[in-house]
């Protein structure tokens, strides 16, 4: 079990500790190697402290609207590996070398100069390539796709309909990015991440520090003890078939 397994309020409890004065914090300034980060111990619980109250407030619309954009995605990647997939079969099918030119012509213009590479390009990107498909597209391609049967419909509908998704996706990755700056009120999701990380990395230092300064056996159960019950606590919790609280995920979308 590891310091990520940990809650961030046991992660905070931790941090409280060793600095309050009338706990742990008269031993740890014995130390005189770990006391020197006292500093960094500080800002790193004060920066998760202020992330996870804003991550918390954050309201039922926020995952509603992640949904929503998440769905809207997988939607128009499907339509956009169809019609790739579609252009370039009947560029294969047919024996028509001019025809074979101008289908692979549309195929670059509907998709644009980054292909089907496109669909792993950040939501809003993915909205905004759609919507420039209508000037990459020209006359001559959009003919061509205006008399293409693909079946129920003609290729160029099946265009604009990718196109709309694409529309709706852009605008719910907006919507969602209001609501996540609205709750966080200048703290993001990512935040909270980088806030966690950064407490691992000072405490995995501070710890080292600790071992270097040899503090007596009395000492060393004081400062470090609450975190090995921490740590045994998980670590049990887990095995119950429990999960720890690991450091939250990226904010949705491809952006991250």
């Amino acid at each position: 079990m590891a310091l990520k397994d940990l809650t961030t309020p046991t992660l905070v409890s931790l941090l409280d500790a060793w600095l309050d004065p009338s706990r742990q914090r008269p031993l740890v300034d014995r130390a005189t190697r770990a006391r020197t980060l006292l500093p960094d111990l500080e800002a790193a619980r004060d920066a998760l402290t202020s992330s996870h109250a804003a991550e918390s407030k954050a309201p039922a619309s926020l995952a509603k609207a992640q949904k929503k954009a998440a769905e809207l995605d997988a939607r128009h990647d499907r339509k956009a590996r169809g019609l790739d997939k579609v252009l370039d079969g009947l560029s294969e099918l047919t024996d028509d070398d001019e025809l074979v030119d101008s289908l692979r012509d549309a195929r670059l213009q509907v998709l644009g100069p980054g292909g089907l590479g496109a669909i792993k390009w950040s939501y809003t990107d993915e909205a905004t390539n759609a919507r420039l498909a209508d000037d990459r597209i020209t006359p001559t391609t959009k003919a061509l796709l205006v008399d293409l049967r693909v079946g129920d419909r003609t290729a160029m509908k099946w265009v604009k309909e990718w196109q709309a998704i694409a529309g709706r996706l852009g605008d719910a990755e907006a919507e969602r990015a209001e609501i996540e700056a609205s709750a966080s009120k200048g703290s993001t999701p990512a935040d909270a991440v980088k806030a966690r990380n950064k407490t691992i990395r000072v405490t995995h230092a501070f710890l080292d520090l600790i071992e270097l300064d040899a503090p007596t056996d009395d000492a060393r159960a004081a400062i470090l003890g609450p975190l090995e019950l921490a740590l045994a606590k998980a670590t049990r919790r887990t095995r119950a078939g429990g999960e720890a609280d690991a450091a939250p995920a990226p904010a949705p979308g491809k952006d991250g």
